[in-house]
């Protein structure tokens, strides 16, 4: 049996809930999988596109591709490797070469130790606090192309820390891993403390204060991620645990949001 006949119910470390939702989907084989959604490799839009159709979170979805992946790569290389396994230790050596040219400029980028003459990376578009950073959204200049791509592909698949606006250049902190989960939230507040020498990211309370004659109010701990004090009111962007977000709809627009910094 090919890697195409191969039954998704027979691939390893499948949720037996992901392989329920594709066979109700019409797909029972890897190779079903692959001609839809990976020709020529997995792109985002056929991540996304698989994540609806079968009605999974989209992390979920790429451990799918990932093994139907894995699984072709294993049928198609047993016998392969047999055969050109001298052309694979040319390979191997010069890989390990270019890896260590490349290697100190985007060390050098990555801990800001970099020197001039070494690449500068640029945002290409807006991008808001939390967005996932492809290469496609990052310009590197200042290098050579071999040197431009091994940047690219260190800082490609991170997180916004901050946001970050179009042509911004991006520096250390700016990328890092996984958001925290929740939901971004935009919105003026009343009273916020200097920042001083606080860092952002960084967690405070979200205090909304009635604006009607008998007292009330609520206070929500969150990520503050972004502000502008320079402007009236000032302007903040958090991220709101998900289990609040209900809570806190009731306070938005109709009352006073200050910010409170935590004790040094």
């Amino acid at each position: 049996m090919s890697w195409e006949d191969r039954r998704v119910d027979k691939l390893d470390g499948l949720d037996p809930s992901i392989v329920a939702a594709l066979k109700a989907a019409g797909m029972r084989a890897a190779g079903e999988i692959v001609n839809e959604y990976g020709r020529p490799a997995p792109k985002e839009p056929d991540l996304k596109a698989l994540a609806r159709r079968i009605d999974r979170p989209e992390t979920a979805t790429a451990k799918v591709l990932a093994r139907v992946f894995h699984e072709a790569a294993g049928w198609l290389t047993q016998n392969w490797l047999g055969r050109h396994w001298v052309d694979l230790a040319v390979m191997g050596a010069g890989m390990l070469l270019v890896i260590g040219v490349l290697w100190l400029p985007v060390h050098q980028r990555i801990t800001g130790t970099a020197r001039l003459g070494t690449p500068q990376v640029s945002a290409v578009r807006e991008l808001p606090a939390g967005a996932l950073v492809n290469a496609g959204d990052l310009r590197v200049t200042g290098a050579s192309r071999d040197v431009a791509q091994g940047v690219l592909a260190v800082l490609a698949g991170g997180y916004a820390s901050r946001a970050i606006p179009a042509g911004g250049i991006i520096t250390q902190g700016m990328l890092g891993g996984p958001p925290l989960p929740g939901r971004l939230l935009t919105l003026p507040v009343q009273h916020m403390p200097a920042l001083g020498k606080r860092k952002l990211p960084l967690a405070v309370e979200m205090v909304f204060s009635s604006r009607q004659s008998a007292p009330g109010g609520a206070i929500f701990r969150v990520l503050l991620l972004e502000a502008t004090p320079t402007s009236q009111p000032t302007t903040i962007t958090v991220r709101l645990p998900a289990k609040d977000l209900a809570e806190a709809a009731k306070w938005i627009g109709s009352s006073d949001v200050s910010v409170a910094f935590p004790d040094p």
